[in-house]
């Protein structure tokens, strides 16, 4: 058989039209969650805030419980004094046994006490009066007075009506005197008092002097000796 030559290649064709869009794949499965990232730093603290307005008024409480009565207090215009212990009985004059200074000025009603130890033959006298930079001035009521037969001690009782001026004391004051058979001894103010009472008006006197003491009187003491004497005159 006869060989023939090839023949030359035809022209390439022209490319064909784009075939359609190919339907969508399914959906892949959920990948695993990454590591936990490291903390953060600290954020930098934020200003003060402005101050808010102050809230309203709240409403009253309730009226709390009445407390407990209170002690009572002092009686006006009414003062005392006593002493537990006094010092000798100087013959030589009037003895100022007790004093007191009420605090405001007025007329005043005066009850006093004086115990007084006396040796045998003595007797004792007791008054009140009242003391300023002008001098003294003695109650107008009676003296009290004590005469022991056999020696002993007893108690005088004073009163006093007296005006009280600024700066005034009052003052109980007693002497003693011995007789020609008397024994001229120690003798002792063992025991004082003074209460004043300011008058609202005189009409009060009549109801206050109601009160004045009465004598007491005790029997005679047996003779001390001068140590003794001492003794009581220190206590």
């Amino acid at each position: 058989v006869e060989s023939r030559p090839q023949g030359a290649a035809g022209a390439q064709g022209s490319a064909g039209a784009q075939g359609a869009q190919g339907a969508a794949g399914a959906q892949g499965a959920q990948g695993k969650a990454g590591a936990q990232g490291a903390t953060g730093a600290q954020g930098a603290t934020g200003a003060v805030g402005a101050q808010g307005k102050s809230g309203a008024q709240g409403a009253q409480g309730a009226q709390g419980a009445q407390g407990a009565q209170g002690p009572a207090g002092a009686v006006a215009g009414y003062y005392s004094y006593n002493s537990p212990s006094s010092p000798p009985f100087y013959p030589d004059g009037p003895n100022v046994v007790a004093t007191l200074t009420p605090a405001s000025p007025g007329d005043y009603v005066i009850n006093g006490m004086a115990t007084i130890g006396l040796q045998t033959g003595n007797s004792a006298a007791c008054w009140m009066d009242t003391v300023n930079s002008r001098g003294t001035a003695t109650s107008p009521t009676p003296h009290a007075r004590y005469y022991p037969i056999g020696g002993g001690a007893g108690t005088l009782p004073t009163t006093g009506d007296v005006v009280i001026d600024e700066g005034s004391t009052i003052q109980e004051v007693c002497s003693f005197s011995t007789s020609s058979q008397g024994t001229a001894g120690f003798n002792d103010v063992q025991d004082t008092t003074i209460t004043a009472t300011r008058l609202s008006s005189k009409s009060s006197e009549s109801e206050i002097t109601k009160k004045r003491p009465e004598q007491k009187f005790t029997p005679p003491r047996r003779s001390l000796t001068p140590s003794q004497r001492i003794k009581g005159f220190a206590r």
